[in-house]
């Protein structure tokens, strides 16, 4: 920054910088959609930059128009809200205190997320349909050197961070039956095949676990309805679940004719357990209650039978090692799920094949894409670093809290609330970065989504902001979203 701001564009200069300021990427629309969004939110103060028409940048990429009447490509960047209930933490409210458990990274409301991610399912699904005017969308192939029908994997969904977000996307296009691909890494003891399986597997050690035989229950193995379950809880109110089983055994209804002949296979595979490796129990149990089958049959079924067969071969590596024995693999996989681990779920689909790709902003660096929906941009920003008892910079040193031992208080320094303020400012400005960066992985279509708690009183707030700051949004402005920045961009 210090060779930027100090050398010269003029051609006789000894120290000379030349802007690299053409795009090559991106339709005239993108371009001209970040450069009037940047123009009004990136700054000195933050950003680290004055984008100005010196900066901005230059469409330079070349794309024939289309010439059949009957198709439609590019257009304007698109901007999708979701209004949220007020108390929603999905964006951060004003305000200077740190942010507690509620606060943190890991507590998004799953259910704004879930909102979110049908609305993009939504979007997608629309991009392969004709519009109002009977148009059909198409992206330029630069292979081809023609026009053609838009493919998944022409689509991308950039997020600022996959945790939390990742599987709840997946999850919701796999529901549209779009497919999707995300190199994540997790999730596999989250998926609903994995879990039957363990809960199985519980209760074959030990039946008085009242949640994992619940869940075997429900199951498609067993299929016992919620009716059942309550005739067997109203039996016997105080007894635990697999108590109260026994005693409607004992009856003569439908529900015990169920409830007998879960006790008569449960009580086998108890006995075959004392013998039996645990990787040979668990494929025993694939193949007597037809499990292994009946998830190939449902949506997603190749990947749930893959998910099942990792279970199967982690069993069977477990076996091989000093432990052994199905209480030893349960303690096991307990162990990893305490301590936050996960052996990735099964990826039957590759990045390479037809499938609409998740993956962070900063995995997208360098990459471009024809269609790219940048979601997750009601989400908070990450300020944990200006809450540490000692905050550290490595132009302003260190700054402590001042403890007064006698008055049994403590209190923010001087100098560590200089330095929060100097992180604050630093990581607003990594933030517009990244928002750049995502902004330009767009080639042909660019579709913005977030949240905001109440969209009228925010965009009030953002108009108002715009009115009483002039043309740049200050720092003491820029709260803790990226919607907040798009939205006084296009108030």
């Amino acid at each position: 920054m210090k060779k930027y701001d100090n050398y010269s564009i003029d051609e006789g200069s000894s120290y000379r910088k030349i802007l690299l300021f053409k795009n090559f990427r991106s339709r005239k629309d993108v371009v001209d959609g970040i450069n009037y969004i940047f123009k009004q939110i990136m700054s000195q103060k933050v950003g680290e930059l004055d984008y100005n028409e010196i900066e901005e940048l230059n469409p330079g990429a070349d794309f024939p128009s289309c010439q059949n009447e009957k198709t439609a490509a590019g257009g304007a960047i698109e901007l999708h809200l979701i209004e949220t209930s007020a108390g929603d933490n999905s964006v951060q409210p004003e305000s200077s205190e740190p942010m507690d458990e509620q606060d943190s990274e890991e507590e998004e409301i799953l259910d704004n997320i879930q909102k979110e991610a049908r609305m993009v399912a939504n979007r997608i699904i629309e991009l392969f349909q004709p519009d109002a005017d009977g148009k059909k969308f198409v992206v330029y192939d630069k292979k081809l050197g023609a026009y053609r029908d838009i493919r998944f994997n022409d689509i991308v969904i950039l997020l600022r961070t996959t945790r939390n977000w990742t599987e709840v996307f997946s999850e919701e296009l796999a529901k549209s039956e779009i497919p999707v691909f995300a190199d994540t890494g997790s999730g596999f003891f989250k998926t609903p095949e994995v879990q039957v399986v363990l809960s199985l597997l519980q209760i074959i050690d030990n039946p008085y676990q009242d949640i994992p035989l619940l869940s075997v229950l429900r199951s498609p193995i067993f299929n016992f309805s919620t009716d059942d379950l309550a005739e067997v809880r109203l039996v016997n109110r105080n007894a635990s679940i697999y108590e109260a089983l026994k005693e409607v055994a004992a009856q003569d209804t439908e529900v015990s004719k169920k409830s007998s002949d879960f006790l008569q296979k449960l009580a086998k595979w108890r006995e075959m357990s004392l013998y039996m490796s645990t990787h040979k129990l668990i494929w025993q149990l694939y193949d007597e209650t037809g499990y292994f089958s009946i998830v190939g049959a449902m949506q997603d079924g190749e990947r749930k039978q893959a998910n099942l067969k990792i279970l199967f071969e982690r069993a069977l590596q477990f076996e091989n090692t000093s432990y052994s024995g199905l209480f030893n693999f349960i303690s096991f996989i307990d162990k990893l799920k305490t301590n936050k681990g996960d052996m990735g779920s099964a990826k039957v689909l590759g990045e390479n094949d037809n499938v609409v790709r998740l993956m962070s902003i900063h995995k997208s660096k360098g990459l471009e894409f024809p269609v790219v929906f940048l979601c997750g941009c009601g989400k908070k920003f990450n300020m944990q670093d200006m809450y540490k008892s000692v905050l550290l910079h490595q132009e302003l040193g260190f700054g402590p809290d001042f403890v007064d031992y006698r008055k049994r208080i403590k209190y923010p320094s001087i100098p560590k609330q200089a330095i929060a303020q100097k992180i604050r400012v630093e990581t607003l400005s990594e933030e517009m970065r990244i928002l750049y960066v995502a902004m330009t992985r767009a080639r042909e279509k660019l579709i913005i989504t977030g949240a905001v708690n109440n969209i009228e009183k925010s965009a009030l707030k953002w108009l108002n902001t715009a009115q009483s700051n002039g043309d740049k949004f200050p720092a003491n402005n820029m709260l803790k979203a990226r919607i907040i920045w798009i939205g006084y961009a296009l108030q």
